[in-house]
């Protein structure tokens, strides 16, 4: 795949009533400027956490979906959207909570029928949040 690259940005985190977390991300890729929106909540109807994906670099909404495991601490979404090049794309993203103050985020892509790492994210609480 292409070459590592390592950025930082901020992330924005709200409560929307007691069903939605609501993200508002901003941050630099590949020396552009970046921002993302998200949401994830619990449907009890399927009984999986569902929610979306958009930012600046992608035209199309990412949709997720999937579960949450109490043993691990990881939440695993499967993701369907398209990539950077307008192409359509399925994947899954993992976040793993180490804490209340740190998470880490893997996402991975089917490219070309491979499953392939394409981000890691590691987030830290900011002090005095």
């Amino acid at each position: 795949m292409g070459q590592e690259m390592v950025s930082e940005g901020t992330e924005e985190n709200k409560m929307l009533g007691q069903v939605w977390l609501v993200s508002s991300f901003k941050g630099e890729f590949g020396g552009e400027v970046f921002e993302g929106r998200g949401h994830v909540g619990y449907d009890p109807a399927s009984k999986q956490y569902v929610g979306s994906w958009i930012d600046s670099m992608t035209p199309v909404a990412t949709q997720m979906k999937g579960t949450y495991d109490p043993k691990t601490k990881a939440m695993t979404l499967q993701t369907k959207g398209v990539d950077m090049q307008g192409k359509p794309s399925t994947g899954t993203m993992t976040t793993v909570y180490q804490g209340t103050d740190k998470r880490t985020t893997t996402m991975h892509s089917m490219i070309d029928g491979k499953k392939v790492k394409v981000m890691e994210i590691v987030y830290q609480r900011a002090a005095g949040k």
